[in-house]
């Protein structure tokens, strides 16, 4: 495979990643409202924030919580 090959997967590789990426954030922001408002019971929600053994985010939850 010659370097051209090479670079130019490699950069609809990464572009393929950032679509994908995008996507998770726009799908994201339909929920985000209904995710921080606070309910007329006092109840929100608070993301708890999962990571693997490096460190690296790999997946967000969210606990109904009440404040008092």
């Amino acid at each position: 495979m010659k370097k051209y090959e090479k670079a130019e997967e490699k950069r609809k590789r990464e572009a393929e990643e950032k679509r994908r990426y995008l996507e998770g954030i726009k799908r994201f922001q339909k929920d985000l409202e209904k995710i921080v408002e606070i309910r007329e019971d006092g109840a929100f929600y608070m993301g708890d924030y999962i990571a693997d053994e490096s460190g690296r985010l790999v997946e967000i939850r969210f606990d109904k919580v009440y404040h008092r």
